[in-house]
């Protein structure tokens, strides 16, 4: 009985995979207050200030890496900027700690999609259930959309196949693009269409099914005759 009651209860713990992104903690509730604060001044101080959306991977145990995606002219650019050894860390001062750029200019269709899809799913940004991990990586995505000031969202440990997983993975093959050599372009642009299609799908088939749930609630509210 024990062990039934075990097992029972395990199941019923198991949270859903997060098909959201979530707000982000700040300082009252971070478990280690100053690492944002250490970020910032390490990263953010240096990307550019007038940008169309941020991304920061910060994994356990290598250095983080801010994207910043910045429109030029008529150009979208894509800087990256990574620190010699990992902030959550370093036991130096931080003023000393070496951050590495790059920037390249971006396809430009390819980075339209990319800014709609972080609005998009910055504006959905909600509270969920989820698995708690100490370890792994975690994501913060920055941005605005029309009619908002600047929005910002986390994700921890994304499950493989959710929106924050695919929304991360565009990220990453975005840093990588800044980071490749002129021969690697056409790969990563071909997985980052891949990945921007299968996401735009998603958010669509969610938008569709948010509709008809209101239309049948609405329904449901009228008086028979």
């Amino acid at each position: 009985l024990i062990l039934n009651a075990a097992f029972t209860y395990g199941q019923l713990a198991l949270a859903p995979p997060a098909q959201e992104l979530e707000p982000v903690e700040n300082a009252l509730t971070y478990h280690t207050p100053d690492y944002p604060d250490r970020i910032r001044q390490v990263l953010f101080t240096k990307a550019e200030p007038q940008n169309e959306f941020q991304f920061l991977s910060m994994p356990s145990f290598y250095p983080e890496t801010l994207l910043t995606v910045s429109l030029k002219g008529d150009e979208y650019f894509g800087q990256a900027l990574q620190p010699e050894k990992q902030i959550w860390d370093y036991k130096g001062d931080i003023v000393n700690l070496k951050v590495f750029e790059k920037e390249k200019q971006l396809p430009k269709p390819l980075a339209e999609r990319a800014i709609s899809l972080w609005q998009s799913m910055l504006l959905r940004t909600k509270y969920q259930r989820r698995n708690l991990s100490l370890d792994g990586i975690s994501y913060a995505f920055l941005g605005s959309a029309p009619g908002y000031s600047k929005l910002s969202a986390e994700s921890m440990n994304p499950e493989p196949g959710t929106k924050p997983d695919i929304l991360a993975g565009i990220g990453k093959l975005l840093i990588n693009y800044v980071y490749t050599d002129p021969d690697g372009e056409k790969m990563i642009e071909n997985e980052m269409q891949e990945l921007i299609s299968r996401l735009e799908k998603m958010l669509n088939e969610n938008t569709s099914n948010n509709r008809l749930q209101a239309i049948g609630a609405k329904a449901r509210l009228q008086p028979e005759p």
